[in-house]
C-alpha cells in the first residue's frame, strides 16, 4: 500500500493548495508540470517532518488548463492532475 497520498485542489483567487502526507520524517519533491510534461514550477528537496503538510501556489502567472502536481519521497512517485 502506498505510504504517502497527494491531494491538490484548486481554491478561489487564482491559487491552489497542494496537500499531501508522510508517514515519516522525508525529503520530498514537488513539481507541477503542464499536460505536454514541461516543468512549470519545482519545489525541490524540501524537509519535511511526517504527517500532513499543505502548500499554497500562486497561479496567477499560469494559463488556464490543466495541471499534474508530482510528488517524489526517494521510495515513491505519485501524480495528479487538477
Amino acid at each position: 500500500p502506498p505510504r504517502s497520498t497527494l491531494f491538490p485542489y484548486t481554491t478561489l483567487f487564482r491559487s491552489f493548495s497542494i496537500e499531501y502526507t508522510t508517514e515519516e520524517n522525508e525529503v520530498v519533491r514537488l513539481s507541477i508540470c503542464d499536460l505536454y510534461g514541461k516543468m512549470i514550477d519545482n519545489i525541490n528537496r524540501i524537509s519535511q517532518s511526517k504527517g500532513r503538510q499543505i502548500m499554497i501556489f500562486n497561479t496567477e502567472s499560469y494559463t488556464s488548463g490543466i495541471y499534474t502536481v508530482k510528488l517524489n519521497t526517494g521510495e515513491e512517485y505519485l501524480t495528479r492532475a487538477y
